[in-house]
């Protein structure tokens, strides 16, 4: 789930993982998980894992977002996006902290920061998001976060650079993420 909360401008809500979670440890993500049989769709699954996770209750699902593989462990992100309120409380198996990014403080961003890379015989750039001084977006849910930010803003969406970041610097800041 990709959930927005309004209090009173529009801000996104993102977690960090866990350093103690087997897969993407300490990493900044959207809630969310697995399809369990209990699940009727994927967006039974995405309102299911928020609740789980943050406690979300009742979210207003706004609509969907372009599927994502996740080439890091082979699954898809399918991302439904949320309208949501009231407190959120982090489950500690899987949630270190909340964090939140806002949509006007990204519109007055000079640029946005990415990652450059070759891929069948092009260059293409990948989105980096930075949340505070200790957090970064990045990858598939980093890429759905940029999708979200080019329908809300529109025109007002900074324009993505190469910059400071490369995977290297990616995986040093992941590595001390779990330690």
């Amino acid at each position: 789930m990709v959930p927005i909360l309004w209090d009173p401008e529009p801000r996104v809500v993102l977690t960090r993982r866990t350093p103690r979670l087997g897969r993407h440890p300490g990493e900044i993500s959207f809630p969310g998980g697995r399809r369990d049989p209990v699940d009727t769709s994927l967006q039974d699954t995405a309102v299911r894992e928020a609740r789980e996770e943050l406690g979300i209750q009742d979210p207003n699902i706004l609509g969907r977002l372009s599927s994502m593989p996740v080439y890091t462990s082979d699954f898809r992100l399918e991302p439904f996006v949320a309208q949501v309120s009231g407190s959120m409380v982090a489950e500690p198996g899987e949630v270190a902290e909340i964090l939140t990014l806002g949509l006007d403080e990204v519109a007055s961003w000079p640029r946005l920061d990415a990652i450059a890379y070759e891929w069948s015989g092009g260059t293409y750039l990948s989105p980096v998001f930075p949340i505070g001084e200790d957090a970064i977006v990045f990858g598939a849910t980093a890429h759905t976060l940029h999708e979200l930010m080019l329908l809300a803003l529109g025109d007002r969406m900074p324009q993505m650079e190469g910059g400071t970041w490369t995977w290297e610097r990616i995986q040093e800041w992941v590595s001390l993420q779990i330690r």
